[in-house]
């Protein structure tokens, strides 16, 4: 493990400031600046208070994100080390909801499928929650329901890993 007084690598990128500018980790401590009152004079400053106020971080992403979730916040850690720590155990995800959620760009792609033979084939974001909608729907047709564990023995393939999500999408693993 590095000690702090050791001298950083070196940087290999450094993004433009125009980049810089425009990203949502700006954005993010855009945001945090304005909700906590406090002026960060750079990205070190902010990623010094990161680890010192994780708590209040953490509940500061969540706000910011607006990831879906159900539950409460508080508390957003159970321990101070992170080994042991069970971050917003009040809270539930569903990671299907997230990943499929509306965006503003829906004609994005969003999953590429590359095949042996050299074929491409990609899903938009809209593309592909449809496609995971209407396959929740036969999953849960067929009688599964939140909470129910499936196991399949499937390729790795677009069909796969549709129905995966599809099968999340209700709560079941």
């Amino acid at each position: 493990m590095k000690q702090a007084t050791e001298k950083a690598p070196r940087q290999l990128f450094w993004p433009s400031d125009s980049f810089v500018s425009q990203s949502q980790m700006t954005d993010f401590i855009g945001f945090c600046e304005r909700e906590i009152g406090q002026v960060f004079s750079g990205y070190v400053a902010f990623e010094e208070f990161c680890a010192r106020e994780y708590s209040q971080f953490w509940r500061l992403f969540m706000r910011w994100s607006s990831i879906a979730y159900e539950g409460e916040l508080d508390p957003v850690c159970t321990a101070s080390l992170c080994e042991s720590a069970e971050f917003f155990p009040g809270v539930s995800l569903n990671y299907a909801e997230i990943l499929l959620g509306a965006n503003e760009n829906e004609d994005a792609l969003a999953v590429t499928a590359c095949h042996l033979d050299g074929r491409r084939e990609g899903l938009t974001r809209a593309e592909l929650r449809s496609k995971v909608l209407r396959g929740s729907a036969c999953v849960s047709a067929a009688g599964v329901t939140p909470g129910a564990r499936l196991a399949g023995i499937a390729r790795t393939s677009g069909g796969a890993r549709g129905r995966a999500r599809a099968t999340a999408t209700l709560g079941a693993g």
